[in-house]
């Protein structure tokens, strides 16, 4: 009759060889979901992914643009 500890010995190895077998499995997974995105999308596709995506404004902008022939610098055009 086995003991406890052999018991466990026994469940470790065997947990370890089902993340062993599962492993490569799961690399052939993802290269074919790249395959299959770059087949139907486009390497654009595929690129986005990883690209941050820009701010978007909620309303327009307005801009204002103040000219003035100051050289030394003050910001009051008036003054």
């Amino acid at each position: 009759m086995a003991s406890q500890v052999e018991r466990r010995r026994r469940g470790a190895s065997s947990s370890r060889r089902l993340g062993a077998q599962a492993a490569p499995w799961a690399v052939l997974g993802l290269v074919g979901a790249v395959l299959l995105l770059l087949a139907f999308k486009g390497p654009d596709a595929l690129l986005a992914l990883f690209r941050p995506k820009p701010p978007t404004a909620s309303q327009p902008l307005n801009l204002r643009l103040i000219h003035t022939n100051d050289t030394w610098g003050y910001l009051s055009p008036c003054g």
